[in-house]
């Protein structure tokens, strides 16, 4: 973010406006709307070494916090399939614990928290393990969706050698 920081106001305006998926024309025109050649300036911004650097550091910032985000969201799939959650039934350790002082796994579990008038725990409802479970099989890549093939006759499927031996012989028929 050092390259970004550096950067007059006007061309951190490009960068970002790069980095959100703008063409460097329209960014250039976001930037200098009386410009007679958008264009032309759009890519001489963009081909600016500090403009370039920029540009590349906001993109880094944009992907490592979608893996952060997309690490949580992982994080919490995975401790609503696997969560001890044994500790729910023991009445004096919920008494004892705030719910701000449960452990993150357990508090993925949780869809809701119901309290009684006094302030004390009346329902607890959990998330379906078998849904989490599922959803974490599908992140893995161990579970894929049912695809659907409509089309009027029976499909085959065949591998490439035996497709270009078909192919062969139909060449020889002809």
């Amino acid at each position: 973010m050092k390259n970004y920081r550096k950067l007059h106001p006007r061309l951190k305006r490009f960068a970002e406006a790069i980095a959100d998926g703008l063409s460097a024309a329209d960014a250039a025109r976001l930037i200098k709307p009386t410009s007679k050649s958008p264009k032309r300036l759009g890519y001489r911004l963009r081909h600016y070494p500090d403009v370039a650097a920029a540009i590349a550091d906001l993109d880094e910032a944009r992907r490592q916090a979608y893996q952060d985000r997309r690490g949580r969201h992982e994080d919490g799939v995975f401790n609503r399939a696997h969560a001890d959650r044994s500790v729910l039934l023991d009445q004096q350790w919920l008494k004892d614990n705030p719910v701000a002082t449960w452990p993150q796994g357990l508090k993925d579990c949780i869809e809701s928290v119901e309290y009684t008038d006094l302030g004390n725990i009346k329902k607890i409802t959990l998330s379906n393990r078998n849904d989490a479970s599922r959803l974490v099989a599908q992140m893995g890549g161990w579970l894929t969706e049912k695809h659907e093939v409509t089309g009027s006759g029976p499909v085959y499927i065949i591998q490439r050698a035996e497709a270009e031996k078909i192919e062969k012989d139909l060449d020889e028929s002809v």
